[in-house]
């Protein structure tokens, strides 16, 4: 075989000028091989063929580039819907809080039906919430039972502390837990019990115990109804 010749085309010639993506292009050379015999190969055609190929590959490259694009996008749909705070007992939201009573809220339906309902960006809050009430209104119960019987005003929890506590939900339950407190201070047991029981309070949907979804709740306990 004879030595090779590089014959290359410069980046001003058309043809390199045709794998221009975006503003990348194609180094000097980059279109030739060395030939055998110094009249056949890539370079050794005519400018209008090369072209032609050239046009071609850079099709094909831009339907590649469009495929892995879709695909991307497709993945991130799908790391966006499997990402609901609802299958997330680990989220930086429960940080803190008692990982069982975490489980169970996101097992509970009619938790699921209200976070589910809320618009996706206030469901880490909601949720956070929620878990807090599970817990507070369930240590507000035993105080009650044991205020009863002993005559006694309890002396109530600390309010539950998330690692990483959003804003609205602690503003909100500081101020919650304040009332409570001021009901307990003043030496009547009815104020707690009014807390518990009601339309809208936390006895009145929160299972009495934890998972027990078709048992009694908080407010049955408190009124016999079991």
């Amino acid at each position: 075989m004879g030595s090779g010749k590089l014959k290359p085309y410069g980046p001003d010639h058309p043809i390199a000028m045709a794998f221009r993506l975006d503003t990348a292009i194609i180094p000097y050379g980059i279109l030739c091989r060395i030939e055998a015999d110094g009249t056949n190969g890539l370079c050794g055609q005519s400018s209008k063929s090369l072209a032609t190929q050239v046009s071609t590959i850079r099709r094909n490259i831009m339907k590649i580039l469009l495929k892995l694009l879709l695909l991307a996008l497709c993945l991130n749909l799908l790391a966006g819907c499997s990402s609901s705070i609802l299958s997330s007992p680990d989220a930086d939201v429960f940080q803190g809080l008692d990982p069982t009573v975490v489980s169970e809220v996101l097992a509970n339906p009619t938790v699921r039906t209200k976070i589910e309902t809320e618009p996706k960006e206030r469901q880490p809050s909601l949720a956070q919430g929620i878990v807090i009430n599970f817990i507070v209104c369930r240590d507000l119960l035993k105080d009650y039972q044991q205020w009863q019987l002993t005559g006694i005003a309890p002396t109530l929890k600390p309010l539950p502390q998330p690692t990483n506590p959003d804003p609205l939900t602690t503003e909100g339950w500081e101020l919650k837990y304040s009332g409570i407190k001021e009901g307990v201070d003043s030496g009547d047991p009815e104020n707690l019990r009014d807390w518990l029981i009601g339309e809208g309070r936390c006895g009145e949907w929160i299972p009495a115990q934890p998972g027990d979804i078709t048992g009694p709740t908080i407010e049955d306990i408190i009124l016999g109804r079991t």
